[in-house]
């Protein structure tokens, strides 16, 4: 297990969301305190090309074409209305010698107007508001986003799918008991079925511990009644699922429920909230809808949000997060073995990420992709964070050419110094060394006290 490959310079973002999706990542909104953005544009979806490492941004579309024609749209309007001629003959010029029917124009250019206005709504409604704290599965080769939140909208409970192939967007025209508008939860696939668990309820500004259920065949939510020992309410914490359970680890909570378990307390200076933290590993069975809390055993991991966890082969692993009682950012690294119920820390070789917390990862065969997040500016007043555009490469089987490659490039060796390597090899060692250029590779910094931690008073 190596930490093969760093490389700066991908979309600086903080609480975004992605998904693999065969061997491309789609990384999907999120925010950051530099230039190039603008928290009122429509989402950013950026793709990372698992094989060559190259960022691109992708440019999307509503599923709903622009070219839908106004013709067929003011065909059916009432001659009363509009001109017969205008409704049957768009380009056709009209005569102003009579002053009805120079009326009837004036009518008939605000009825154009509106209509554009209309269909310019509609397909915008198809594309999602940018947005930070929002969760993003993959099903049949498709990406579906769901909850988030903005300065400007607020919390979200539309349900969108992305076409990786088109690069459109369609509202999900979802039926059910719908989640409320939600940020901080998390997202899993099971069979025909994405599992939200958690998050912080926008309209009753509350943590939520509650499971909901959406199927994707029939397009239908439910609410799923639990029973067994369910974790307390909570967001941002990490979920995965190993065969047919759903683990949950870590998050934020309030202080009223966690009596019965090991956490640890925080009091806001800028709010009323104490903030917990939970270091007990939950599961819920996929089957059965029962919680059950693991006795865990080994190098127990402390309580955090903004983590990541994911599964791989049976076993989850565990990267990072924060801990605001401590105000510690980690960078430490866990696997849980889920038969024996052992949790051990590891020490991959190799140069491993700084620590940092809203990061993404995902994970393309036997490699991990860690990207963004943002850590303590240490160079800055104290407080001050530091959005990141960096990307770390987990390979769980690196070969003997990728670490050879990896060692020509951590000793600073020249190719031009190198005899003949082949066209394969040379582009190898050029796409794990060269930078990206979608951002700048200076780090952009922020306050603490970012717009995630001031909304409602409570951080992420």
């Amino acid at each position: 297990m190596w930490w093969t490959i760093h490389l700066d310079g991908g979309p600086r973002r903080v609480n975004h969301a992605a998904v693999a999706i065969n061997d491309k990542i789609y990384s999907f909104g999120g925010y950051c305190s530099g230039p190039n953005y603008n928290s009122k544009n429509d989402i950013d979806v950026f793709v990372l090309d698992t094989v060559t490492y190259r960022w691109y941004q992708v440019t999307t579309t509503s599923n709903r074409k622009r070219n839908s024609s106004l013709k067929s749209k003011l065909s059916p309007t009432p001659s009363s209305t509009l001109p017969s001629r205008f409704s049957y003959n768009l380009n056709e010029d009209i005569s102003d010698d009579d002053e009805e029917e120079s009326n009837n124009e004036n009518q008939n250019e605000h009825y154009l107007h509106t209509v554009a206005s209309e269909l310019n709504s509609i397909i915008k409604k198809d594309v999602p508001f940018q947005r930070y704290g929002h969760t993003v599965v993959g099903y049949n080769g498709k990406a579906y986003l769901f909850g988030g939140r903005s300065d400007e909208h607020g919390a979200n409970s539309s349900l969108h799918e992305f076409d990786p192939i088109t690069f459109e967007w369609k509202t999900v025209e979802a039926k059910g008991i719908i989640p409320p508008a939600r940020d901080g939860h998390s997202s899993n696939v099971y069979g025909d079925k994405m599992y939200i668990f958690g998050g912080f309820e926008y309209t009753h500004r509350l943590y939520s511990n509650s499971v909901y259920a959406f199927n994707f065949k029939t397009l239908t939510w439910e609410h799923l009644p639990t029973n067994g020992k369910a974790p307390s309410h909570r967001d941002f914490h990490a979920s995965a699922i190993v065969k047919d359970k759903m683990y949950i680890f870590g998050g934020r909570g309030d202080d009223e429920e966690n009596s019965s378990s090991t956490t640890t307390t925080s009091t806001s200076t800028s709010s009323a909230l104490v903030d917990t933290y939970c270091d007990k590993l939950y599961c819920f069975n996929l089957k059965t809808n029962c919680w059950e809390e693991i006795e865990t055993a080994g190098d127990l991991p402390t309580g955090r949000r903004s983590h990541s966890m994911w599964e791989y082969r049976g076993k989850l692993y565990l990267f990072g997060g924060y801990d605001s009682i401590n105000d510690i950012h980690f960078n430490d690294f866990y696997v849980f073995d889920t038969e024996k119920f052992i949790w051990t820390k590891l020490q991959p070789n190799g140069e491993h990420p700084t620590p940092r917390r809203r990061q993404c990862s995902a994970i393309v065969g036997d490699k991990v992709f860690i990207f963004g997040g943002t850590m303590p500016d240490k160079a800055k007043r104290p407080g001050t964070l530091c959005d990141l555009a960096d990307m770390y490469v987990l390979d769980y089987c690196a070969s003997l050419k990728t670490l050879a490659a990896r060692a020509l490039i951590q000793y600073g060796t020249s190719i031009k110094n190198l005899p003949p390597l082949g066209k394969t090899l040379d582009r190898d060692l050029y796409n794990m060394s060269q930078l990206n250029t979608i951002t700048s590779t200076t780090a952009t910094t922020t306050s603490s006290t970012s717009r995630s931690e001031t909304i409602f008073s409570y951080s992420t």
